[in-house]
C-alpha cells in the first residue's frame, strides 16, 4: 500500500515519491542581478495655478453717525436790565412834582446836586406839551378860525423861549455872584421849576371852557410861580447873595423874559389873523 503524500495529500505512486517533491528539488535558475542605474531627477517647474477669484460687488451702506445735540449748559441767571435815564425820569415825574409842591427848595437843590439833566429835559417837554394842548383847546373852543394856527405855534415856542431866558438868567447871576454852576445843573433846575407852571397851564385849558377870563387868571398865576421858582433857585439853591445889584439884575431878567414872550405871542397871533395858509405866514418875513 503506497499511501498518501504528507505534503500535498495526493496518493503516492508505486515508486512512493510524490511528484510535488520532485518539483521542489529543481535547482533554482540564476536570476540576473539588476544593474544600478542612477535615476536623474526630473525637474518639473510648478506653474502657479492662478485662479482669479470673482469678487462680487456688494454695496456697503454706511450709516451716518447720529449726532446727539450738545447738552445745554446751565446759564447763570441774566441780570435785570437797568432802565434808561429817560425811563427813570418819566417814572419819577409824578413823585418829583409832589416833592416840589411840598418843599420846592429841597427838590431844586436835589436836582442841581444830582445834575439831573434828563429830568430837566423831561420837565421842559412836559411844559411844551401842556402849553401846546392848552393853546389848541383855546383856539378850537372860541372858533377863531385860522388864528388857531398861531395859537398852536405859540404853544410850541413860548415855553422854549421862557426856558431859554430863565437858563440865561441863572448863568449870568451865577457868574455875577461868583458861585459854581454848570449847565447840567441849571437845566435840571429849569425843568424841575417848569412842572408847576405846566400843571397850571393844563388846568387853565380845562377852565377856559367856562370863560376866557380863566385863561388870563391862570396866566398871572403861571408867571408868579415862574418868578418865585427862579428866585428860590438863584438865591437859595445856588446861594447868590441878595445884594441890590443881584436883585436888580434878577428883576430885569424877569421883565425882559416876560415882555419878550408876551410880545412874541401877540405879534404872531396878530400877524396871522388875516392869512389863509402857512406859506402866507412865512412870506411875512420876506
Amino acid at each position: 500500500m503506497a499511501g498518501f503524500c504528507t505534503k500535498c495529500g495526493r496518493p503516492l505512486p508505486e515508486n512512493g515519491i510524490c511528484p510535488c517533491t520532485q518539483q521542489a528539488q529543481v535547482p533554482p535558475q540564476a536570476q540576473p542581478v539588476p544593474q544600478y542605474q542612477p535615476q536623474q531627477p526630473q525637474y518639473q517647474p510648478k506653474q502657479p495655478q492662478y485662479q482669479p477669484q470673482q469678487q462680487q460687488y456688494q454695496p456697503q451702506y454706511q450709516q451716518a453717525p447720529v449726532q446727539t445735540p450738545p447738552k445745554a449748559e446751565p446759564q447763570p441767571p441774566k441780570e435785570p436790565k437797568e432802565p434808561s435815564a429817560f425811563g427813570l425820569a418819566i417814572a419819577d415825574l409824578p413823585k418829583k412834582f409832589i416833592r416840589f409842591v411840598k418843599d420846592p427848595v429841597a427838590e431844586l437843590k436835589s436836582s442841581v446836586e444830582k445834575k439831573d439833566m434828563m429830568g430837566g429835559i423831561v420837565g421842559m417837554a412836559v411844559a411844551v406839551i401842556a402849553c401846546f394842548m392848552t393853546m389848541l383847546f383855546y383856539a378850537l373852543r372860541w372858533g377863531y378860525g385860522f388864528a388857531a394856527v398861531a395859537w398852536i405855534v405859540d404853544g410850541l415856542f413860548l415855553p422854549v423861549v421862557a426856558g431859554g431866558f430863565t437858563l440865561l438868567g441863572f448863568f449870568v447871576l451865577s457868574k455875577l455872584g461868583k458861585v459854581q454852576a454848570d449847565f447840567k445843573g441849571m437845566l435840571a433846575a429849569v425843568g424841575t421849576g417848569a412842572l408847576v407852571p405846566a400843571a397850571l397851564t393844563l388846568t387853565s385849558g380845562l377852565f377856559q371852557f367856562l370863560g376866557t377870563w380863566f385863561f388870563s387868571l391862570f396866566a398871572i398865576l403861571i408867571v408868579t410861580v415862574w418868578v418865585i421858582t427862579a428866585f428860590l433857585t438863584v438865591f437859595h439853591v445856588y446861594g447868590v447873595q441878595t445884594k441890590a445889584l443881584n436883585l436888580l439884575v434878577f428883576v430885569g431878567f424877569c421883565l425882559v423874559a416876560y415882555y419878550n414872550v408876551d410880545w412874541m405871542r401877540d405879534w404872531f397871533v396878530s400877524s396871522v389873523w388875516s392869512y389863509s395858509s402857512l406859506s402866507d405866514v412865512f412870506s411875512y418875513f420876506s
